[in-house]
């Protein structure tokens, strides 16, 4: 890999490069012939996966630490027929590895529970998420969906999938005692019983479902609360998710997952927006008409060292119109009115909720927002700050627990009904600071409304009643169950056993996505002669590579592909859930496809969107996150141990540059003469300023995969450090990777 590529000798180099990538890795204190390479995410499709995997094998201690570990429950005969899956997500920073080999996890893999046999030793966890899939590995979380596998969604990936999630974060830098908390969590949905164990400090917990409960019992009870309806690509609005070899509902079929009445698809009943298929509120509003509640707390320092911040509202439903500045507010409307202090005094303040905002799905989401920039109130008085987020969810938190209106004796204020107390003494957050323990989960919902249960969220209600699992977001503000954890803690996390299966069923043959190969964007075009990845379920029973010496076949691993118009797919590698392909040059100038897996059935096929320039870089974690798959003057990998000089060459790999001269055929390997140099001229940015390409166009020996060579520009700002690299062709741009600058 010259400069340039521009003689022999440089097509030499990219065959030494070759044979030097495919030698067995040697993870740390290894040696050649004990290595294993971790797990990957992407099916290797040519010698660029050894580069590409080069970056997940990293040497050294970890201090600060947290085990993980795994552990499947279920009968013998349950975990052969649906294997467990693992997967780390969640939008935080990941610093994790494998227990057993040291090989560094990323987010966004599929790992087997039998790759990690030692469990995962865990540095630091962000606002992490663990996801836990059942017979088939998750496929739809990608770096531009914050690594959430789809869930809701009947016409993508997962959804037919069983899997469930566990929150946890862990930060070695918080002080004792608040360095981790891990929980379970049905907020989203209830799939699969799990069980967190967590021993050492600053105390051993557990959070489990409870004895006697199964997950059949558990889907049948919430599944009946939304009338059973089953979402479907047709319609869905339903909340029970079917697959195959789910749980079995009575005359509903195999139910993998109950979504729940935050995330459910809302629509519109009888002109009335927002309606779910879970119990309407409608009623509780109505009673809320004659009485208000007083929302009032702290919301802490908003600066460590700063002023306490607080909050006084009395929140009441209009019965008449009136106006409030020159805000006008109509009959139904919620108005919050009273004061606020971030430091400087009381400031009068009210918000003003039209009651077409109001709906069931807001207050099951305890969110009125109607996006990002909508809160869905009217700011009448006072000024917007982050405070106000705070008391709004107190409130739609308390309609879910039950609290607002309440008659029963409040445990924290003796003498004082729930409804008549400030929300301070259910949540603790007294307004001057000296805060006071919450109210228990067990004294909310049919606690707090025991005459009447569509006065509060039953979803969650049921949840708290069978298990430590959060039924909705705000659970936590109550003496909910989180399991806290420090540094040398471990934590364990468990499938927990269930009746023996009596249906495992194979899953129908079909496509639920094609996404760019190096930058995994769901959203977004691929172009012709680029690589692609297809997941879905294919007929394949193990992973197939394509032979290195040959044009790609059509027909691998007893997998093909067909396009419409009767062109078949070249096919790189295939395996039970995904295929890698390459997108035929034939495709320049095209808008679209579509792409069916050969003899599925019908209504099975998926539109693929096509561009002229879909540009994606290769990353180190092959996800199209982190390290970009890069190599230096000298032909070795950069990151972290080797990181790039300001003014040295860099030659970076990508796919779907476009069209190139001296064009090869489609699943035709790049030859080393005449180069395949692009008809367009990529744009790299390096930290904001643009560096100097010297060659952009297909690697000599490779099929789809691009090289780009260019020069690190001179930074106004030092290195060392991370630098964000992107590239851009023909108006469109590239993932963004960080390249490592010293």
């Amino acid at each position: 890999m010259g400069k340039a590529l521009p003689t022999l000798s440089g097509a030499t180099r990219v065959r030494e490069v070759r044979q030097r990538t495919v030698q067995p890795l040697v993870p740390p204190g290894g040696s050649a012939g004990n290595a294993t390479p971790p797990p990957k995410r992407g099916i290797p499709a040519n010698p660029i996966r050894t580069v590409l995997a080069l970056g997940l094998l990293l040497a050294g201690s970890l201090r600060g630490t947290v085990q993980l570990q795994f552990k499947d429950l279920r009968d013998a005969a349950d975990v052969t027929a649906q294997p467990a899956w693992i997967m780390f997500g969640g939008a935080g920073e990941l610093s994790a590895k494998n227990t057993a080999d040291g090989s560094v996890l990323v987010k966004g893999y599929r790992y087997r529970l039998s790759d990690l046999p030692q469990g995962v030793t865990l540095s630091k966890f962000i606002s992490g998420r663990i996801f836990l899939s059942l017979g088939a590995a998750l496929v739809s979380a990608y770096t531009d969906n914050g690594y959430a596998p789809n869930f809701a969604n009947p016409s993508l990936c997962d959804f037919n999938t069983r899997w469930d999630k566990i929150e946890l974060t862990f930060n070695p830098a918080a002080k004792p005692g608040n360095q981790g908390g891990a929980n379970l969590t049905a907020q989203d949905f209830f799939g699969i019983r799990l069980r967190i164990d967590t021993t050492g400090t600053p105390a051993p917990a557990t959070l489990t479902y409870a004895d006697g409960s199964t997950a059949a019992g558990i889907m049948q009870n919430l599944g009946k609360l939304a009338g059973f309806k089953v979402s479907t690509s047709s319609d869905a609005t339903g909340a029970v998710a079917l697959g195959t070899n789910g749980v079995t509902i009575p005359n509903v079929g195999q139910a993998v997952r109950i979504i729940s009445p935050a995330s459910v698809q809302p629509f519109t009943a009888q002109g009335v927006a927002g309606t779910t298929v879970y119990p309407s509120f409608a009623n509780y509003l109505n009673s809320l008409k004659s009485g208000k509640t007083i929302i009032s707390g702290n919301n802490g320092q908003e600066i460590t060292g700063g002023p306490l911040t607080s909050y006084s509202f009395t929140a009441a439903l209009a019965s008449q119109q009136s106006t409030i500045g020159s805000v006008t507010v109509n009959p139904g409307d919620l108005v919050m009115s009273g004061t606020m202090n971030i430091g400087a005094g009381d400031v009068a303040t009210a918000l003003v909720f039209p009651a077409g905002n109001l709906t069931d799905h807001a207050i099951y989401g305890a969110d009125p927002a109607k996006s990002g920039t909508d809160p869905g109130y009217v700011l009448a008085q006072g000024t917007a700050n982050p405070i106000l987020a705070r008391a709004v969810a107190d409130y739609f938190s308390a309609l879910n627990f039950g609290f607002a209106g309440s008659t029963v004796d409040n445990p924290q204020m003796p003498g004082t009904p729930i409804g008549a107390s400030p929300s301070w003494t259910w949540y603790g957050n007294k307004p001057d600071g000296n805060n006071t323990n919450p109210l228990s989960i067990q004294k909310a919902f049919g606690f707090a409304q025991p005459s009447d249960p569509t006065r509060y969220n039953q979803y969650a209600a049921y949840l708290s009643g069978v298990s430590d699992a959060y039924g909705f977001a705000y659970n936590d503000r109550l003496a909910s169950p989180l399991a806290s954890f420090d540094d040398g803690s471990t934590v364990a996390i468990s499938i927990l056993k269930e009746p023996a299966l009596t249906n495992v069923t194979t899953a129908p043959s079909g496509i639920c996505s094609v996404v760019n190969s190096a930058s995994f964007v769901t959203s977004g075009p691929v172009a012709a002669g680029s690589l692609a990845t297809v997941f879905g379920t294919f007929p394949a029973t193990a992973l197939t590579v394509a032979p290195g010496n040959a044009a790609l076949p059509t027909k691998l691993g007893g997998v093909s592909l067909d396009y419409s118009g009767g062109t078949q797919a070249s096919l790189l590698a295939v395996a039970p859930q995904q295929v890698n392909i390459q997108v035929p040059w034939e495709f320049t100038g095209m808008t679209s496809t579509t792409l069916t897996v050969t003899g599925a059935p019908a209504g099975t096929s998926r539109t693929v969107q096509l561009a002229a320039y879909a540009p994606g870089i290769f990353t180190l974690t092959a996800n199209g996150d982190g390290r970009p798959a890069a190599l230096d003057a000298a032909f070795h990998v950069i990151d972290d141990k080797n990181p790039a000089q300001v003014g040295s060459v860099v030659h970076l790999f990508a796919t779907g540059l476009g069209a190139v001269n001296n064009q090869p055929a489609t699943g035709a390997a790049t030859p080393n003469t005449p180069l395949a140099t692009t008809t367009a001229n990529p744009t790299v940015t390096v930290g904001g300023q643009q560096a100097q390409v010297t060659f952009s166009g297909l690697a000599p020996g490779f099929i789809g995969l691009y090289q780009v060579d260019f020069t690190v520009p001179d930074l106004t700002v030092a290195a060392p450090g991370d630098f964000p690299l992107s590239l851009s062709i023909g108006g469109a741009t590239s993932n963004t990777t960080n390249l490592a600058l010293h």
